[in-house]
């Protein structure tokens, strides 16, 4: 069914994983460190969350739909996951804008990758 291949839940279980991830390579000794790195990450991210919320509750309101549904209530609420499914791009997009330069402050002077992203975002700003 196509509404497994956007899995709200499990792909906010891994979002949750990576930041976690981030912050734990970055601060492996300094547990408070971490955990304010973590809660910072979250912080940047909340609007994914949110939208990956939003995209679960329309699945489910696929996944639930009486059999007998009008098809004008089918296309409804699968206009509405796909209302949902952008939102979440839109989201995941703004998100790891405004968590890169975060994980790149963390990371100190580090290698091309780290150039890469400060000329992107310096770009943006410039543009904005």
């Amino acid at each position: 069914m196509r509404l497994a291949a956007l899995d709200a839940a499990h792909m906010a279980g891994e979002l949750g994983a990576v930041l976690h991830g981030f912050a734990a390579e970055r601060f492996p000794r300094r547990l408070a460190h971490q955990r304010a790195l973590e809660a910072e990450l979250g912080d940047l991210a909340a609007p994914l969350f949110d939208a990956l919320a939003r995209l679960g509750v329309a699945a489910e309101a696929i996944a639930h739909a009486p059999p007998d549904s009008a098809e004008d209530t089918v296309r409804i609420r699968w206009g509405a996951w796909a209302d949902a499914c952008r939102d979440a791009f839109v989201a995941a997009d703004a998100a790891w804008l405004a968590i890169a330069p975060v994980l790149i402050a963390q990371a100190g002077a580090g290698g091309p990758a780290h150039s890469w992203w400060r000329r992107a975002i310096a770009r943006g700003k410039s543009h904005a």
